[in-house]
């Protein structure tokens, strides 16, 4: 049993076992555990780094197209965006950092182009070459396909870095504030949103909640998860929503 990613415990109790409800890529069951000290639910064992991309589908990250139902879901999303935008833009004209704003996990772009509209200098990162792409053309946002663990950039070099849905994605989300933490000028923002397993969806719905997206999503954090966390990593919370 693989300890805690939280408080490091190895003691766990099986909260229920799920497969994948969303976009039915296996029929194969995981098991969702509950950390026995500090609470955090995770997937354990989490799938093989080999195995876990078949469990992504194509459709998985949003790829606009030029039809009318494409224009109408981008639409939304821009829609669904705004408070997002209004979230970051805070941040960043309270920090006397200098430097561009980094999105991790940028997909096409969308909320790059909205952030750079605003006036922000804004790039973007993102693990799909197709994504960065589509975020170039569309957005006119500078994207590149890279690891944050590997990006090219200076450290102390960017004001604000972004993520939105990835943390819960990742083996070692702690590599992923590492980096975070090293890139980020003094006084620099993380802004960091995951779905929240604290709320009354998951309370209600358990396994049937979306948020939970067996077997694509390997933790499933409650805020004070996810504060402890990037406490430990050096960061303070300043704000939260």
């Amino acid at each position: 049993m693989k300890a805690c990613l939280v408080c490091g415990s190895t003691a766990c109790a099986p909260l229920f076992r799920a497969s994948d409800r969303l976009y039915h890529t296996t029929k194969k069951e995981f098991y969702v555990v509950r950390c026995g000290e500090c609470g955090l639910a995770r997937l354990d064992p989490s799938p093989a780094p080999e195995e876990l991309p078949q469990y992504y589908p194509d459709n998985y990250w949003f790829t606009p197209d030029a039809s009318a139902a494409s224009k109408m879901e981008e639409a939304y999303r821009g829609f669904v965006l705004r408070d997002h935008v209004q979230f970051v833009e805070q941040a960043m004209r309270q920090t006397r950092a200098r430097g561009p704003l980094l999105d991790v996990g940028c997909g096409g772009g969308l909320f790059l182009g909205m952030m750079r509209a605003r006036g922000f200098r804004a790039l973007g990162l993102d693990n799909s070459r197709e994504a960065a792409a589509i975020a170039w053309r569309r957005h006119r946002a500078p994207a590149i396909c890279a690891m944050l663990e590997h990006a090219p950039f200076r450290a102390g070099s960017v004001a604000g870095l972004t993520m939105f849905h990835v943390l819960e994605h990742l083996y070692d989300p702690r590599a992923y504030l590492a980096a975070a933490h090293q890139l980020l000028a003094p006084d620099g923002r993380l802004v960091v949103q995951v779905p929240n397993a604290a709320c009354w969806q998951f309370r209600l719905l358990g396994r049937a909640w979306n948020g939970v997206d067996v077997p694509r999503h390997l933790f499933d954090f409650r805020a004070c998860d996810l504060e402890k966390l990037v406490e430990s990593c050096g960061f303070e919370v300043i704000r939260r929503k």
